[in-house]
């Protein structure tokens, strides 16, 4: 959780909006397991985690709801926003 830990913050510091994974396992990590990496580290992480179909579905106007979006546990709304105002 470290090494998640130290990765998230390094795209966080760059300036990255989040993190698109096609790995079931990465997702499990870093979406669901920030809360964890934060308390490990000792400071809160707070960085939105996408699958790489969600954000594809996205790009192709699908709805939210069928594409799991409210299922993901890191903070994807900030992203949604600026992706929605740059398609709108």
């Amino acid at each position: 959780m470290k090494i998640a830990g130290a990765k998230l913050e390094k795209l966080r510091t760059a300036g990255f909006d989040g993190l698109v994974t096609t790995c079931p396992f990465c997702m499990r990590m870093y979406d669901a397991r920030q809360e964890a990496i934060g308390a490990l580290l000792g400071s809160a992480t707070s960085f939105p985690v996408f699958y790489y179909t969600q954000l594809l579905g996205l790009c192709m106007g699908i709805d939210q709801a069928p594409l799991g979006l409210h299922l993901n546990m890191s903070p994807v709304d900030q992203v949604i926003r600026k992706f929605e105002a740059k398609t709108a």
